[in-house]
């Protein structure tokens, strides 16, 4: 995960997930989720020293399918086995203090 403001990075994980994915989608929506929860508490960092409300930060996804299991609840029976935890992503994306973009990455 990198974090920029503007051009800077200014900050920066990596890290073996805690849990075992079952597939691409899986594993791309659980990395997705905890850069949401760095992302919600750096903007509101950010916000408190500005003195005023941070624009909700814009994730970069190169997975469809872990945006379209975010964005649509029908999906989420057939992704029943993953962490409740993780679903903190779609209540970021419906309140809009995460924005979820699709990226397509160089072949």
């Amino acid at each position: 995960m990198l974090v920029f403001l503007g051009l800077t990075v200014v900050a920066w994980q990596s890290q073996e997930q805690k849990v075992v994915a079952l597939s691409t989608c899986e594993e791309k929506y659980i990395a997705t989720a905890t850069t949401a929860c760095q992302g919600v508490w750096l903007c509101r960092l950010l916000g408190k020293l500005v003195e005023k409300e941070a624009r909700p930060p814009t994730l970069m996804v190169h997975n469809q399918p872990a945006i379209a299991l975010t964005k649509n609840p029908v999906l989420h029976d057939r992704s029943k086995h993953i962490d409740i935890k993780y679903h903190f992503l779609c209540d970021c994306v419906d309140e809009g203090q995460i924005i979820l973009k699709f990226v397509q990455t160089g072949q």
